[in-house]
């Protein structure tokens, strides 16, 4: 059975810094936040136990969510804390003197000859 939940969540943008706040059920068992592919991979786990008669039954949830990171974010700057159901995750911003790649048109096509189109093809 699927319960309709809806996340809340906040993504703050300081001078310095990108803050995401999250609200998650307070009960969950295990948060687990990390980066892979340049973005942000949350997963939560609950446990919850059930008991018939002399059966007991354990069922383990699992979410995952990810997020993509801004690309001036320091991803080896992760903050993270988890307090009474408020995920709190932040970065850094890279120093503006960081080397960012940038390509003009001119640079890429200076090494390149280029043809004009002709028609193979006659009548």
């Amino acid at each position: 059975m699927r319960s309709n939940t809806q996340i809340i969540e906040d993504f703050e943008e300081t001078k310095d810094k990108y803050i995401l706040t999250r609200e998650l059920n307070p009960q969950m068992d295990k948060v687990k936040v990390s980066i892979e592919n340049g973005e942000l991979k949350i997963v939560t786990t609950s446990k919850e136990q059930k008991q018939e008669g002399n059966v007991y039954t354990t069922i383990e949830k699992e979410t995952k969510s990810i997020i993509p990171i801004p690309f001036d974010a320091d991803k080896t700057t992760i903050q993270k804390s988890y307090k009474n159901g408020i995920l709190k995750v932040s970065f850094h911003k890279k120093a503006k003197n960081s080397f960012i790649p940038s390509y003009s048109k001119k640079s890429i096509l200076s090494n390149q000859q280029i043809k004009p189109h002709t028609n193979k093809f006659k009548k």
